[in-house]
């Protein structure tokens, strides 16, 4: 999601080669994020804090919350066809 701007309003050589670097930043960072969420408690319908890993997990990839980190971790492809052809 940072880089995306990046490339379109800032000459890629003024960062080159710091594209690359940032997209493994963020993809890392979004790998750490769907982790934490699978182990994260929530509340439910009751009021009960939920700390079962088995019911979290569940919960978390029936969400729509899931599907956007999931689709956020795709970069990975760009990331290694990047580092073959360094033309974007």
């Amino acid at each position: 999601m940072l880089v995306l701007p990046l490339r379109i309003g800032v000459n890629k050589s003024l960062f080159d080669p710091s594209y690359d670097y940032i997209d493994l930043l963020t993809w890392l960072i979004y790998v750490m994020d769907v982790a934490i969420n699978l182990r994260t408690t929530y509340i439910d319908n009751f009021g009960h804090e939920i700390v079962d890993s088995k019911m979290i997990a569940k919960k978390y990839i029936r969400s729509l919350r899931f599907i956007m980190d999931i689709l956020s971790l795709i970069n990975l492809p760009n990331l290694l066809i990047a580092g073959v052809n360094k033309n974007y």
